[in-house]
């Protein structure tokens, strides 16, 4: 005999509209709880749970367990958020960056650019390259990487490798300029 969770995952599979109803109506405030950890308003958070719900009913995703389920739920709305955060906050620079266009310094002009020029290569990095090198931006060590995203040490040093040989193939020379400005 089947049990519940069981019989709602695989009602899901098959996209029933009835297993949707239950699963909005037993996850949306949950999964709206948690976007709000990495939300700064409701309405953001509860459109990213919306997209979220959105992608389980039109991808073709086959779920083995409840549990497999909820992780992804998780961890889809979790690098959604992040997601959301890191364009709001290049969209956020690039606004001050034209509005202050006029009053810029070359230097700080060159500088602007940049670090436009690094976010848009560090949105191309595959997503665990990418949330790696985000995190030693923020001057944390291997150690705490590798504690935060649940890795292995060298995991982490591998692939933060990787994404060092990635910008420096598509930065070229303003790769050295960040190292010089100890940027990355």
């Amino acid at each position: 005999m089947k049990n519940k969770d069981t019989n709602f995952i695989e009602q899901l599979n098959l996209k029933d509209k009835q297993a949707l109803r239950v699963f909005y109506e037993k996850y949306y405030a949950y999964m709206t709880s948690f976007a709000m950890n990495y939300c700064t308003s409701r309405d953001e958070a509860e459109d990213i749970v919306q997209n979220v719900f959105i992608s389980v009913w039109e991808k073709e995703l086959c779920f083995e367990s409840i549990g497999k389920f909820i992780t992804f739920l998780y961890t889809s709305i979790r690098n959604s958020a992040i997601n959301q955060s890191k364009h709001k906050k290049v969209e956020e620079k690039y606004e001050k960056y034209i509005q202050n266009t006029e009053t810029l310094s070359q230097e700080e002009l060159i500088e602007e650019e940049v670090y436009l020029q690094l976010f848009r290569v560090i949105d191309t990095l595959p997503k665990r390259c990418r949330e790696i090198l985000e995190l030693h931006m923020q001057d944390k060590k291997n150690e705490e990487i590798a504690e935060m995203l649940s890795l292995s040490v060298l995991t982490v040093k591998t692939q933060k490798a990787k994404a060092m040989q990635i910008l420096r193939k598509e930065l070229g020379s303003l790769y050295y300029v960040l190292i010089f400005w100890e940027i990355i």
